[in-house]
């Protein structure tokens, strides 16, 4: 993995001190890539590059520039069938003098241009920029697993992994944009292609930014969001699935520094290590996993057993909820974007965990969004049900869920109800992201100081031009499906584990986000991932020949962290100085006795206020660093 910067400017020279700006720009991006670092400067583009080293070691050095001089390129992320492109170009005559993916990059970027997305497979952000056209492309792959951020100034495009590296520029200001702001309380994180910073965008999945003498453009190689059924036998879609998932592990098992997976005792990646241990038997293979102190949702003792079974070396190191607790500061400055996803503080100690030992590690990310492996998936399908009910029974039930007694432990019957019951009076592509998010658009009403700064009524856009576009040939959970991809996997799953790993220069691959592995699973009749309450359904048929007896079927665990309990607890005096209603007055982004009520409700036990409280906790340190003072590191 690696950190890429830089600028291009098509309509004026580059300013006095873009040179120096450039270099701060990719310097704070060293975490990323701890091992090189490169800069290309010509007239009117910079290019710079921080690298982590993991294939071809000696060389491979960025920015890499094309034999004759005319593309430069930096590039973040890893090329899986690099090897094929390289074979078939040197076939056609080209010459190449390295071994790393880059370069068959750069080469394929030279043959076919921007068209080049289509025969790539893995996970990629880069730039190239062609000195004789004068043109500049930006690319992302088709999950968005690696992060490109940009800023149209007008006369130039300047670009960055992360947006603190773009705030090192001068002509990029950190305003706080009031849409994004809507978004993300209703999402808990801001959707792309919008930041939570005014003037920055991120290029979405599938995405590719064009720039020249005419101006900018944004463009897309992305697949329709549903793809058409296929019909085949049941057994000929378990041998297909089997076949790619190997061969995606296979791939993702290519690396010249030492690696590891993750492993939690689930489904997915107890499957990645199966599937890793049949394509090498022999390898030595370390997983590695934290336990905590918390019962509710650790898993050790499963991770445990599934490294027993395939002979592992197996590393595990406890996280404490008072260590979680004396990180959480620390370990959120890490975001310069919000994302109130709590699970964003053990992911990060188990990355920064496993690099002490590896530099790649696999992951099972992805298998329940693919195979509607989430428990909301079940709950659709209820609210679909209970929407056919007389409107009288519904309201009934909804007096009687809101007059249950309040229980703070995690994800308790009581929590579980009143979620469901606040998402079923929304249309159905809406519903899941009421359940998943924080605020609903009357709560922001209420919660904004300017709620029409942030046109709260409207936080769902996103979504709509997302469901339009989806084919209406598509049933229901195929659309929620690719509701999930979408939003949620790209939004926020990939966003956490990227930071997370990036902080501690740690490469996380994902063999079931394997791009043809997942046009095949989209591809699937329904029935094969959810069926009658049943989640994953053949990917547990296949799974469970080769994992112990259980883990196939164990239910959906996360890191189900007892915020409600810290609120009250351990983090009530960070909480009650962080939301002080003085401090949000004086900002006037929020209504401070708004915010007061939530908090003296939750504080009271009188409402379980964890999602709105961390949301808007999370968002006042992510102010108070990133708006309201300049980022360091």
């Amino acid at each position: 993995m690696c950190g890429i910067a830089g600028a291009f400017f098509y309509r004026h020279r580059p300013p006095r001190h873009f040179a120096e700006e450039l270099r701060m720009a990719t310097r704070l991006l060293e975490r990323r890539g701890p091992d090189e670092e490169g800069f290309f400067e010509a007239e009117g583009v910079g290019l710079g590059h921080r690298r982590l080293k993991v294939i071809d070691l000696e060389s491979g050095q960025q920015p890499m520039r094309s034999p004759d001089g005319r593309v430069a390129l930096v590039f973040n992320g890893e090329i899986y069938n690099f090897g094929e492109i390289r074979s078939r170009l040197e076939e056609r005559g080209r010459r190449f003098v390295t071994h790393s993916d880059t370069e068959s990059l750069l080469a394929l970027y030279e043959d076919s241009g921007i068209t080049c997305l289509h025969e790539l497979e893995g996970m990629y952000a880069f730039a190239a920029c062609d000195m004789k056209a004068r043109r500049l492309h930006l690319a992302v792959d088709p999950f968005g697993k690696k992060p490109l951020y940009y800023s149209d100034a007008g006369s130039a495009v300047y670009f960055a992994s992360e947006p603190k590296a773009l705030l090192a520029f001068g002509e990029v200001t950190r305003r706080l944009d009031r849409v994004s702001l809507g978004q993300y309380l209703a999402f808990e994180y801001v959707p792309a292609p919008r930041t939570i910073f005014e003037n920055i965008r991120k290029l979405e999945g599938g995405t590719y930014l064009e720039a020249d003498e005419h101006g900018v453009r944004v463009g897309s190689v992305r697949k329709a969001p549903t793809a058409a059924v296929v019909t085949r036998k049941d057994h000929e879609w378990e041998g297909l699935f089997f076949e790619k998932f190997k061969t995606a592990v296979t791939r993702r098992l290519v690396s010249d520094v030492p690696l590891g997976i993750f492993l939690s005792g689930g489904l997915d990646s107890s499957s990645v290590l199966a599937m890793a241990r049949a394509v090498d038997p022999a390898r030595k293979i370390r997983t590695f996993n934290i336990s905590f102190d918390e019962r509710s949702f650790d898993e050790s003792r499963h991770a445990r057993r599934v490294s027993e079974f395939f002979g592992t070396e197996h590393i595990e190191e406890p996280c404490t909820v008072r260590a979680m607790l004396d990180e959480h500061e620390d370990i959120l400055a890490h975001l310069d974007e919000p994302m109130a996803d709590a699970s964003f503080i053990p992911t990060t100690m188990l990355c920064r965990m496993v690099r002490r030992h590896v530099t790649v590690a696999l992951s099972g990310d992805g298998g329940d969004e693919l195979f509607c492996g989430y428990p909301t998936f079940a709950a659709d399908e209820w609210a679909r049900r209970i929407a056919r009910l007389p409107a009288s029974w519904t309201a009934l039930m909804r007096r009687f869920v809101e007059g249950l007694p309040v229980n703070m432990d995690n994800l308790t019957l009581d929590f579980k109800l009143k979620q469901f019951f606040k998402g079923l009076g929304y249309p159905d592509h809406i519903r899941s992201q009421v359940w998943l998010g924080a605020f609903s658009p009357q709560e922001e009403d209420m919660i904004l100081a300017d709620p029409a700064a942030s046109r709260t009524g409207r936080v769902y856009d996103p979504i709509e031009r997302f469901w339009e576009a989806c084919p209406k040939s598509s049933d229901a959970l195929r659309r929620l499906g690719a509701f999930y991809e979408k939003f949620y996997l790209e939004g926020d799953i990939l966003v956490k584990t990227d930071r997370a790993s990036m902080a501690h220069a740690l490469e996380v691959r994902s063999p079931l986000l394997d791009d043809r592995l997942a046009e095949l699973v989209r591809s699937m009749p329904t029935r094969l991932k959810y069926s009658g309450g049943r989640t994953k359904v053949l990917f547990k048929n296949v799974m469970r020949r080769m994992l112990p007896s259980g883990i196939a079927d164990r239910p959906k665990k996360g890191f189900g962290l007892p915020v409600a309990h810290w609120i009250r607890g351990e983090l009530k005096d960070a909480f009650l100085e962080t939301l002080d209603p003085a401090g949000i007055r004086r900002d006037g982004i929020f209504d401070p006795a708004a915010v007061e009520s939530l908090l003296k409700e939750h504080l009271e036990g009188k409402r379980d206020n964890r999602k709105k409280l961390w949301s808007l906790y999370v968002f006042q340190k992510w102010k108070d660093r990133w708006l309201d003072r300049k980022p360091t590191s």
